[in-house]
């Protein structure tokens, strides 16, 4: 998709993909998991295709998830928004 988000299937380090599959498990998350998934979701919702409203607030809360439930509430409210970055 031209201007479109990088998604975590397609990437290639092998460092993301099992940071995202412990979200999807339910899994414990340490502090490089967190970061390697805060990267993704500010790479991902900074994509120029993005706009709107629930954009910019996305955009905002992006840099400050530091959780699980930060991570899992932003997701929450993306896929609300009509946006799913999973």
């Amino acid at each position: 998709m031209m201007n479109g988000p990088g998604y975590w299937m397609a990437e290639t380090s092998g460092k993301l993909r099992p940071a995202i599959t412990a979200l999807l498990d339910g899994a414990a998350l340490d502090a490089a998991q967190i970061a390697m998934i805060r990267g993704y979701l500010r790479q991902w919702i900074n994509a120029p295709v993005w706009q709107g409203p629930e954009v910019a607030a996305l955009r905002r809360r992006a840099p400050e998830l530091d959780s699980r439930a930060t991570i899992e509430r932003w997701i929450a409210d993306a896929t609300d928004a009509g946006m799913d970055p999973l």
